[in-house]
């Protein structure tokens, strides 16, 4: 069921980027389409990732596993969802109460059922709106080694050696394509980035279906 969901997600964001390329051969080089392949490409970078990373979480609840035989990084999204005013950007000012709070929590989590958000037949769903996992729309490295420490994928493995890449071949031209400024990036360029989105989400998809396979959420 799992490999399923992430191999549907994958295929029309797969099919999306390959069109795309045809449309800009087919229309010499537009480069309004050489533009929106680009920021077309970073989009389902972030998305997939998110996607995949959130319907692994769904699947970890759909096992009705007590918090307390998982792996302390899965069990701590809900107390991340519960009190998400300890990880926002005004950290340094929650009051101790509210620390107490989650400590006083934190025994009474541990033997609940990992339960993220449900369907109308009480099934686990990927929530597109408050994901359990956030990709705080920009992937950027730092961003994709918390979403990998999370779920226990092989960051130094998958992102490491790419980093310049992501920063600065990926993200860098998409943000300014996106706030209006005049980058038009070459053939070349959207080839190179369409390739590394296209194969980054394949490796995406089977790494996480092996952490599934692995039971690696467990203790």
């Amino acid at each position: 069921m799992l490999l399923e969901e992430l191999d549907q997600d994958l295929q029309w964001r797969k099919k999306e980027i390959l069109d795309i390329r045809t449309l800009i051969i087919a229309n010499d080089y537009l480069p309004c389409l050489l533009r929106s392949c680009f920021t077309l490409s970073c989009a389902h970078f972030e998305g997939y990732i998110r996607y995949a990373s959130n319907a692994y979480i769904a699947y970890i609840a759909g096992q009705k596993i007590e918090c307390r035989k998982l792996k302390l990084e899965i069990a701590a999204i809900l107390i991340r969802k519960k009190h998400y005013n300890l990880f926002s950007n005004n950290q340094y000012k929650v009051k101790t109460s509210v620390v107490k709070k989650a400590l006083e929590e934190y025994e009474n989590i541990l033997s609940q059922q990992f339960i993220i958000k449900l369907n109308d037949n009480a099934e686990p769903i990927v929530d597109e709106d408050e994901p359990a996992i956030p990709t705080e729309s920009n992937p950027k490295p730092d961003v994709l080694k918390e979403i990998t420490q999370i779920i226990g994928l092989d960051y130094e493995n998958m992102f490491k050696a790419r980093e310049p890449f992501i920063d600065r071949e990926l993200l860098n031209p998409r943000h300014n394509i996106v706030h209006g400024r005049r980058r038009v990036p070459n053939y070349n360029e959207v080839i190179e980035v369409t390739n590394y989105v296209l194969e980054i989400m394949e490796t995406y998809k089977e790494s996480v279906y092996s952490l599934a396979e692995k039971e690696d959420y467990l203790k």
